[in-house]
């Protein structure tokens, strides 16, 4: 199955406002999750529909799955929604 990774604004405002090296690694953390659902540390949400959560150290990714057609293709979508420190995630 193929999977594109979209990054919601804030996510992408939370990722600018870090310094250099926290930035570099939450922009190669969320092109990683193009190979979900083969990585470690990821857990569905409890409570929310195609809601899941990687950990990355103290950083928490929220995202979702979404599945679009796309030129008579079958797409799935993961889409960032959130990206904050582990104290602020929930």
């Amino acid at each position: 199955m193929v999977y594109r990774v979209e990054i919601s604004k804030s996510a992408k405002k939370t990722i600018a406002e870090q310094k250099k090296p926290e930035r570099d690694m939450l922009t190669v953390t969320c092109d990683y999750l193009i190979n979900f659902p083969d990585i470690p540390n990821v857990k569905k949400l409890k409570g929310e529909a195609n809601s899941w959560r990687y950990r990355k150290g103290d950083w928490r990714i929220l995202f979702t799955l979404t599945h679009e057609i796309v030129d008579d293709k079958e797409v799935s979508f993961i889409i960032v929604g959130g990206i904050s420190k582990r104290k602020d995630a929930y």
